[in-house]
C-alpha cells in the first residue's frame, strides 16, 4: 500500500491528461507502464523523476529504451547489494555508471 502522498503522485502521473502519446493503444499503455515503473523505482536515481516531465514519451523507441535502461539499472543495483567481492562490485558499479550515463543522456535530450 502506498502512502497518501505517493498514491496521489502515482494517480496524478497516470491520469489521462498527463499521458503524452495517445496515438494508439500500444504506445498509450506503454507510456502508462513506464511511468508506473519509474514511480516505483525512482529511488534508483534522483533524476529519473525528470523523465516524467520530459518529451521522450512522443518517441516510442526512446520510451522503450528508457524502460530497458531503468530495468537494467534496478537489476544491477539489486545485484550490487548481494555481491561480496570487491572485484565484482567494481565491475557492477561500472555497469551501473554506464546505465546512469545513458539515462542522463536521454533525459537531457540525447
Amino acid at each position: 500500500m502506498l502512502p497518501d502522498t505517493a498514491k496521489a503522485e502515482f494517480l496524478k502521473q497516470l491520469a489521462f491528461p498527463n499521458i503524452r502519446n495517445k496515438n494508439n493503444k500500444v504506445v498509450y499503455y506503454q507510456e502508462m507502464y513506464n511511468r508506473a515503473y519509474i514511480l516505483n523505482h525512482q529511488k534508483a536515481d534522483d533524476e529519473m523523476v525528470k523523465l516524467l516531465a520530459s518529451n521522450i514519451w512522443y518517441d516510442p523507441q526512446k520510451t522503450w529504451k528508457t524502460y530497458e535502461l531503468i530495468k537494467t539499472l534496478v537489476e544491477n543495483q539489486d545485484k550490487m547489494n548481494k555481491l561480496t567481492g570487491n572485484g565484482e562490485k567494481i565491475k557492477m558499479n561500472q555497469a551501473i555508471k554506464t546505465n546512469l550515463d545513458e539515462l542522463k543522456n536521454i533525459i537531457n535530450g540525447g
